[in-house]
Formats: C-alpha cells, sequence, structure tokens
C-alpha cells in the first residue's frame, strides 16, 4: 500500500512540517542569498560598502534590546 506524501506529513513523526521548513530551510537560504549579493556588490562599490557599516553598527546597536524585549531578557 502506498502512501502519499501529503497523508506522511500529515500523519508520521518525522517528516518536517512547513513551518519548519520554512524556519530551518527557506529563511536561512534567502539570508545566505541576500548575504551574498550584498557582498558582491560591496565588493564592486564603494556606496554599497559604506552602507553595510551602517547596517552593522545599527544591527548590533539594536540586538540588546532585541534580546530584552523578545526573548525575555535572556
Amino acid at each position: 500500500m502506498q502512501v502519499s506524501t501529503e497523508f506522511a506529513r500529515r500523519t508520521y513523526p518525522g517528516y518536517p512540517s512547513d513551518d519548519q521548513l520554512r524556519y530551518y530551510i527557506y529563511i536561512p537560504a534567502g539570508v545566505l542569498a541576500l548575504v551574498g549579493i550584498t557582498w558582491a556588490l560591496s565588493v564592486r562599490f564603494r556606496l554599497v560598502k559604506a552602507l553595510l557599516a551602517l547596517v552593522a553598527v545599527a544591527a548590533l546597536l539594536s540586538l540588546p534590546s532585541y534580546l530584552y524585549y523578545y526573548t525575555g531578557g535572556v
């Protein structure tokens, strides 16, 4: 008896859900693609490199507030 893939995903343990695929596969792949594209552009254009530095500083400054408010103070 052949079980369809959709039925197997809903019924049997071990198959990742759509949310797990999105969180563990699609989002990191998208972030890596954006990082790669941004890095390639920063090698070519000086303005992109300056904007990248500003984004990095802003991210580092906003990280503590994110960790405090959204992760319960961890």
